[in-house]
């Protein structure tokens, strides 16, 4: 009994240690352990202005066995019916560690 503590309690170790997630370029967040919710800016341009489009565009990760999304700027600017990029931003959600849940979406704005 004592082994599957130790094994246990070394997962949990580097789960904490080593669970980042990971939002284009040079983005790096720690996750929260039981859940997080963030959107990162990748850039700042006249697309953060009120009334440009907006398309956003997600891959996700269930129980770290199955992923499915297609998370890339073309697809979020053709669901949000963009013919000129001006900014990207990331959002990413996790819960327990990713383990059961991850997302990652990129938000496109632009004309």
């Amino acid at each position: 009994m004592k082994k599957v503590y130790l094994i246990l309690l070394f997962v949990l170790f580097g789960a904490m240690t080593f669970n980042c997630a990971s939002a284009g370029g040079d983005y790096t967040i720690s996750s929260g352990s039981l859940f997080s919710s963030v959107t990162l800016n990748k850039d700042i341009s006249t697309a953060a202005e009120l009334n440009t489009k907006t398309g956003e565009a997600c891959a996700m990760s269930f129980l770290s066995l199955i992923a499915v999304g297609d998370a890339s700027a073309k697809a979020a600017a053709v669901q949000g019916n963009i013919k000129v990029v001006k900014a990207v931003d990331y959002s990413t959600t996790n819960f327990i560690y990713g383990l059961v849940f991850r997302s990652l979406c990129t938000i496109v704005r632009g004309e």
